[in-house]
């Protein structure tokens, strides 16, 4: 064989080489591209995940709050104590139906929170559960 013809094997040679490392260096590139974007869309869909959970929580806050703060108006507006315990029953009635969704939401927060946020949610149903007590 002359020099010619190993020049054109080496070269052949070299060539299968660089595309098997090539096509190596891809799939690696491949795979860690969708292990990236994997972990972005789990990412996002915790972050969703709990920005309901917080929202929904903190409606429920909002509208159980809302029943403790008429409270007060009741003692203000209303002189005659059968009308104010007519009206404080009405409160007990609707701050005890409150009462079960914002612990559902608190239970909620509770699971997809990190522990801070859990803890703060799980004080603020506390908070309510002890309004309901005094009702």
């Amino acid at each position: 064989m002359d020099s010619t013809a190993w020049v054109a094997i080496l070269t052949g040679g070299t060539a299968i080489l660089a595309g098997w490392v090539t096509s190596l260096g891809n799939a690696r590139s491949v795979r860690i591209q969708a292990e990236a974007s994997a972990k972005a869309q789990q990412h996002a869909q915790i972050r969703e995940a709990r920005r309901t959970a917080y929202l929904e929580f903190l409606e429920q806050a909002h509208i159980t709050g809302e029943f403790c703060y008429r409270l007060g108006d009741v003692y203000m507006q209303l002189t005659q104590q059968d009308e104010q315990l007519e009206k404080i029953q009405d409160l007990r009635t609707a701050l005890r139906n409150a009462y079960d969704p914002l612990a559902r939401c608190a239970r909620v927060v509770l699971l997809e929170g990190p522990e801070a946020v859990a803890a703060k949610a799980e004080a603020v149903k506390h908070a309510a559960t002890d309004a309901n007590g005094a009702l």
